[in-house]
């Protein structure tokens, strides 16, 4: 199932509206419920994101995103875990696809944990402590 982009642009929104709509106001994301307007960082492109998710070099982080059935997902995750992999490849590419590859680190069957990141539809990811929401609209 495909989203369309005024839907994608309408969901981004809502949930950047709903993260500022005072300076002392919880942030709405389950993954960051701590987190206050003040600690986000700023607006970054798609491209910045994909570039701060890479710079986490097997770090956690935290990332949010669009799933194919039109829910936000929060999650955080690792780039680069190989312990639990059972051998073999995948029939694709993930880049290709506009895909990235994590570890689900909240996943309590650490085997079945890895899950893709659609980079198309990333709403949001906090690396270091701080929160980056992605802007669609340029």
């Amino acid at each position: 199932m495909k989203i369309k982009k005024s839907k994608l642009i309408q969901i981004i929104k809502e949930e950047v509206e709903d993260s500022l709509k005072s300076s002392d106001a919880q942030v709405s994301n389950a993954e960051f419920p701590d987190a206050k307007k003040s600690d986000i960082e700023g607006y970054i492109s798609e491209e910045e994101a994909v570039k701060k998710i890479q710079s986490t070099n097997g770090k956690v982080f935290g990332v949010s995103f669009v799933k194919k059935d039109g829910t936000t997902r929060h999650m955080n995750a690792r780039l680069h875990v190989k312990k639990y992999l059972r051998g073999g490849n995948l029939p694709y590419n993930p880049k290709e696809k506009q895909l990235i590859p994590v570890w689900d680190a909240q996943i309590k069957d650490k085997a079945n944990a890895y899950r893709m990141i659609n980079i198309k539809t990333i709403t949001s990811v906090r690396v270091g402590g701080k929160k980056y929401v992605v802007n669609r609209d340029k």
